[in-house]
């Protein structure tokens, strides 16, 4: 009988969009900030100190949380939610290259003071990563 009780009751309000809208201004005045965010992305090009590598570190744990949330908590607001999510995980994986470019390892290899070639190869993969892509006479780079 209990479990008859159950299955009749309505399920749960799913959230509004007007919640989804709240949240994602929330998020635009803390993690993502767009002037915090650029001034993240500056330091990290500007030779990434320990602070920024831990700030950009802390703001990649924030985003995964935050993108958890929004897939779990809006499922039937994917028109709106996948396009904010792609954009997100591009901003992620542009200040992990940079993080990565400023890391130690990376440093130490583009200063020739790299002692394996594990460190050398890392330095030319990020490299590599980083160049914009452009056409020459041999073809794209």
């Amino acid at each position: 009988a209990a479990a008859l009780r159950a299955s009749a009751r309505p399920a749960a309000p799913r959230p509004q969009f007007a919640q989804l809208h709240a949240e994602l201004r929330s998020w635009e005045e803390s993690l993502g900030e767009p002037a915090s965010t650029l001034r993240l992305s500056a330091d990290l090009e500007a030779g990434g100190t320990a602070a920024a590598l831990a700030r950009e570190e802390a703001w990649q744990q924030g985003s995964a949380t935050f993108l958890r949330r929004l897939e779990i908590a809006y499922v039937g607001f994917e028109d709106v939610v996948c396009p904010l999510q792609l954009a997100l995980y591009e901003v992620k994986h542009g200040l992990r290259l940079q993080a990565m470019a400023a890391s130690p390892t990376v440093v130490a290899a583009q200063d020739g003071t790299a002692a394996t070639d594990v460190a050398r190869h890392a330095y030319a993969l990020v490299t590599s990563l980083l160049r914009f892509p452009a056409a020459g006479r041999d073809g794209p780079d």
